[in-house]
């Protein structure tokens, strides 16, 4: 067990883990929840980049889940367009995920 530090962080992107894990990541989450600082979110079928809510990723579970545990740090959509220029823009997303997050009442702040 790794000692908690004030100025240690970890960026938890939810993909990769996904990647290794599926639908198992609550194995890492468990393993690493006392340093998640900042959450990435993006959703995926396999390795093909999909909109929010379109792909395998359990992004509400997620959330919820670091919500129910008490995290207070950011959620950010990562957006890769610049790698994969099939994407849809960037503000087709940010509105797929907002409303992903009003449907299931979390709360979103500016």
């Amino acid at each position: 067990q790794m000692e908690q530090k004030e100025n240690f962080g970890l960026i938890w992107d939810i993909y990769h883990t996904h990647s290794v894990y599926g639908k198992h990541w609550r194995v890492f989450y468990e393993a690493m929840k006392p340093w998640i600082q900042h959450v990435h979110i993006k959703d995926s079928i396999g390795r093909k980049l999909t909109l929010p809510n379109e792909g395998e990723l359990e992004i509400i579970p997620i959330i919820k889940h670091l919500i129910h545990d008490g995290y207070t740090g950011w959620f950010s959509l990562e957006w890769e367009r610049k790698w994969e220029p099939e994407l849809p823009p960037l503000e087709t997303a940010l509105i797929c995920l907002c409303d992903l997050l009003k449907a299931f009442e979390i709360k979103i702040e500016k």
